[in-house]
């Protein structure tokens, strides 16, 4: 059987998305209901150069590894800062470059050194952004300093990619075992038509050896690597979208959906696991409910495997066998409330044998969908041994969320539109607002020995403020 594809509904939930968020651009966030007040316990702030970078921000334990934009400059330039969680103080912060890729730092370790790699951009002609030189650069973790850049694409003196090579980086990237691994697009030669191309280099998982980087050349001199396939559709021409996940040396992925009928219906993903010590796939299924949609939607928990997007899945590591695996159809979602994480999600949550994520729905939703506004919720939680829907909330004048909620000490963290919201995290009712954050609900947020971290913006001056606060009642209170 295949199930219909809410595509219609997507396609309205997607310019839900863009209306809704441009709204609260504009401060349309208009809560006007009687909320309790919820009174932040701060423990520190730092004001920072970021506004809405969230793409390219990473937390590693004690540190969170932020973007920032240059301002002393008239062309734009990035740098990242290494904040230390514990008391709020920025370690080092790199160099200025070019043009970041919508990619989160990622830490390597090469020759027993610690590394962040950064995916970036060069153009070579001015004022040209459709000419660019991709390059990844590994600044050193202790100090900050560029310590070399790999160029993993060879160029023509038009500065079109050759034909033998992995596409571009897609947006989610691993360090497994000495190498780095990406989805790839598809590559072929610019201004050729993807249907009617022969030379085509089908997508899959790339991999990129460290192991070959020679340090002692000038750090900022461009070295280039060959990475290879690790695994390639051979099936059809969708791309790895969601961030692939990985334990013990296996990397765990999930393709787009294949179109049967881009109105109407679909056919199938395919799931895969692939061991990087053994250079082999371990299982590979396809699904026909999951649609591989979005961005950090997938997650381990001891020995299953779950993915939260438009439809929901629990599966078994071991050989990809299904769980439980849900996806609404179009009747449902006008009788019970819509489970669905955001396609551009930030993260979700595990906690205590529940998942907590948001997603797109918004204030505009229930005109645009014809969907009751009472089954609209953009904050929910969900039962993980199941997929049943536990609670959820639209707060009144709320545009789309993408960020991801944080539960501590039983209490759930969501930085909506313009406000912080915080719920028990069991029952889902409201502890408290604070209305005074200025945010879009679009931010990547940490956590660290029990502080909630988040950015509060400022519109004006297009920076922030990374915040840190601490709970101020117990879980032995909420019970």
């Amino acid at each position: 059987m295949k199930y219909m594809k809410p595509i219609v509904i997507f396609a309205v939930f997607f310019l839900t998305n863009l209306f809704t968020s441009c709204g609260n651009l504009f401060n349309s966030n208009s809560n006007t209901t009687n909320e309790p007040v919820y009174n932040q316990r701060k423990v520190w702030t730092l004001q920072t150069d970021s506004f809405y970078d969230s793409w390219f921000y990473k937390q590693y334990g004690q540190y969170f590894y932020i973007c920032e934009t240059d301002k002393t400059g008239g062309d734009k330039k990035y740098f990242y800062s290494k904040i230390d969680l514990s008391n709020g103080t920025r370690v080092w912060k790199t160099q200025s470059f070019e043009g970041p890729n919508r990619k989160y730092p990622l830490s390597v370790n090469v020759n027993g050194k610690k590394y962040i790699a950064v995916h970036a951009y060069s153009y070579p002609v001015k004022n040209d952004s459709s000419l660019d030189i991709a390059k990844i650069m590994l600044f050193s973790d202790e100090t900050g300093q560029l310590e070399a850049t790999i160029q993993y694409r060879q160029y023509l003196e038009s500065f079109e990619v050759l034909d033998n090579e992995p596409g571009h980086i897609g947006w989610g990237w691993l360090f497994v075992n000495g190498s780095i691994y990406w989805p790839t697009r598809p590559s072929y030669k610019r201004g050729t038509d993807l249907k009617t191309a022969t030379d085509l280099i089908r997508p899959g998982l790339a991999k990129l050896d460290l192991s070959s980087v020679d340090f002692t050349k000038p750090a900022d001199e461009l070295q280039y690597i060959q990475p290879t396939m690790a695994w390639t559709n051979t099936e059809n021409y969708e791309v790895i979208s969601v961030y692939p996940v990985e334990k013990d040396g296996i990397i765990y992925f999930i393709t787009y959906f294949r179109i049967v009928d881009p109105w109407t219906e679909y056919d199938h993903t395919i799931m895969g696991a692939y061991d990087t010590k053994t250079d082999s796939m371990v299982w590979q299924r396809t699904s026909e409910k999951q649609d591989g949609w979005g961005n950090d939607n997938m997650c381990i928990v001891g020995d299953k495997l779950y993915i939260m997007g438009q439809a929901q899945g629990c599966y078994n590591l071991s050989d990809g066998s299904t769980v439980w695996e849900q996806r609404q159809t179009v009747d449902e979602m006008h009788r019970e409330v819509g489970i669905d994480a955001s396609m551009c999600a930030l993260g979700i949550t595990y906690n205590n044998g529940k998942f907590y994520f948001t997603n797109t729905g918004g204030y505009l939703s229930s005109k645009m969908t014809g969907i009751d506004e009472s089954l609209i919720k953009n904050i929910q939680c969900i039962d993980a041994s199941n997929g049943e829907y536990i609670w959820g909330d639209l707060p009144e004048g709320s545009g789309s969320l993408d960020t991801r909620p944080i539960v501590i000490d039983g209490q759930c963290f969501v930085v909506g539109c313009d406000n912080l919201r915080v719920y028990n995290a069991t029952s889902g009712e409201l502890i408290g607002v604070d209305n005074s954050v200025s945010s879009i609900g679009t931010e990547l947020n940490a956590e660290y020995n029990g502080m909630f971290i988040y950015f509060d913006t400022d519109e004006t001056t297009e920076t922030s403020k990374l915040t840190a606060i601490k709970p101020y009642w117990d879980s032995e209170t909420l019970k």
